[in-house]
């Protein structure tokens, strides 16, 4: 244990939020989950900085802060939020399918001393529990023999300890491999929550989302955040994966709203409101739904170039009925193609 203090966390954190924080949430992803285009991660931070005359959510995150201080140890210094996902389950809906860790943990080394709280907001239809985890504390011995494992087959002077080092490699594989000796699975808790309550995700424990058939009427939201210890980085994220187009992802669209990452030093701290707040790092604040301001200008110069080239064709064309005909089928498909190219698709309910 002394290795990982992480493995010594409570398990949940009950009313973490109350029910106006839930509902502001909740609202925040009802009326804007459909402009995110794929993203997982700081979906809610490209919404503060969007909208900065809201300071509920500014209020909720330093509530947040606030419980994790008190939980974990420190002044609120010891740890730093370094993303935000929210959380949707439906029929048909998983957004993390498969068996793994987060190794964003291990950015800071092998401390092993993060987690993640995982909020739920709302539930319908009874589920009120959350994703699949292996518990480290049902499963420890599971654990170790992954590790052992592992480390058998890994090049000389290669390290997986169990249980400070991430894994990096697929778990999915590793089952299927224990499935097909006829060993007997580990364990999957899914651990019952109310609105509000946070689920603790201690840093080495393999998760996915939750399998099984739901109904159409059965749907979760929650809203997670990931800490780690703010100590120096010694490795950035992968850039090639989810949590590192994302973070990307932000900075394209907010130029110098997130502070520049660098070996050797802490995590920066990114829900800072004095930093949202700078003229320089909203110029792309129209353009948090998904598509920069000027490619939005781009695009729109384009579809009026095409519309006045329809119009300009109908003009010099003689006028006779058939080519009124096709000239009015040109420019409505013009105006068609345009919009259904652009649309927004209808927003999900929750």
């Amino acid at each position: 244990m002394s290795d990982c203090p992480a493995l010594s966390y409570p398990r949940t954190l009950p009313s973490v939020l109350d029910a106006e924080d839930l509902a502001h949430l909740a609202s925040i992803y009802s009326d804007n989950a459909h402009r995110w285009s794929g993203r997982s991660y700081y979906n809610l931070l490209h919404y503060v900085a969007a909208t900065p005359h809201d300071t509920r959510s500014w209020a909720v995150l330093r509530k947040i802060e606030a419980r994790v201080a008190r939980e974990f140890g420190g002044d609120g210094t010891r740890f730093v939020m370094i993303n935000d996902f929210f959380s949707y389950r439906a029929s048909g809906v998983r957004i993390f399918p498969e068996w793994h860790q987060d190794t964003a943990f291990w950015l800071n080394g092998e401390v092993c001393t993060g987690f993640n709280l995982w909020i739920l907001l709302r539930q319908r239809g009874g589920l009120n529990r959350s994703f699949e985890l292996y518990d480290t504390s049902r499963n420890e011995q599971f654990y170790r023999d992954v590790y052992q494992g592992r480390q058998g087959r890994q090049t000389p002077g290669a390290r997986t300890v169990w249980p400070a080092s991430k894994f990096a490699s697929s778990f999915g594989a590793y089952l299927g491999g224990m499935k097909r000796r006829g060993r007997a699975l580990p364990t999957a808790s899914r651990v019952e929550l109310a609105p509000g309550d946070a689920l603790v995700l201690r840093q080495p424990e393999i998760h996915r989302t939750d399998t099984g058939a739901l109904e159409p009427t059965q749907w979760r939201l929650a809203l997670g955040f990931k800490f780690i210890e703010r100590l120096p980085l010694v490795e950035l994220p992968d850039f090639d994966l989810r949590f590192g187009r994302d973070w990307r992802s932000v900075e394209a669209r907010f130029p110098e709203l997130l502070p520049p990452l660098q070996l050797g030093r802490p995590w920066p701290t990114v829900y800072n409101r004095s930093l949202v707040g700078r003229p320089s790092a909203l110029r792309g604040r129209s353009s948090w739904m998904g598509v920069s301001a000027e490619l939005a200008q781009r695009e729109l110069s384009r579809r009026t170039a095409a519309l006045d080239s329809s119009v300009l064709l109908c003009a010099l064309l003689p006028p006779t009925f058939l080519v009124a005909v096709l000239c009015f089928i040109a420019c409505s498909r013009t105006i068609s193609e345009s919009g259904a190219k652009h649309g927004v698709e209808q927003k999900r309910t929750v």
